[in-house]
């Protein structure tokens, strides 16, 4: 599984713009990383998934969460016991 993840975790980084990705347990561990994202960013973007996903309980659907900043968006997204997070550089206007 570790190769699978990685192999993934590339596929993500090749795709233009992309800065870093992270991929967590259910628990916060960190199961991989690559690029800008912090390892030890694994367990707050589990637990923002999660707390996203208490604002609308009735959804069925986990929520995706994007963070903004001038420069780049931190997108993360919550599948079954793993959550994703995914760097990207913005465009220019």
């Amino acid at each position: 599984m570790e190769k699978e993840l990685d192999k993934h975790l590339e596929e993500t980084m090749s795709n233009h713009g992309v800065l870093g990705t992270l991929c967590a347990d259910h628990h916060g561990m960190c199961l991989g990383a690559k690029g800008s994202v912090s390892t030890e960013a694994a367990g707050m973007v589990t637990r923002l998934s999660e707390l996203a996903g208490q604002l609308d309980p009735s959804s069925e659907e986990d929520p995706i969460i994007c963070v903004e900043s001038d420069a780049s968006t931190l997108m993360i997204k919550k599948h079954d016991d793993i959550t994703m997070a995914i760097h990207k550089a913005k465009v220019p206007t």
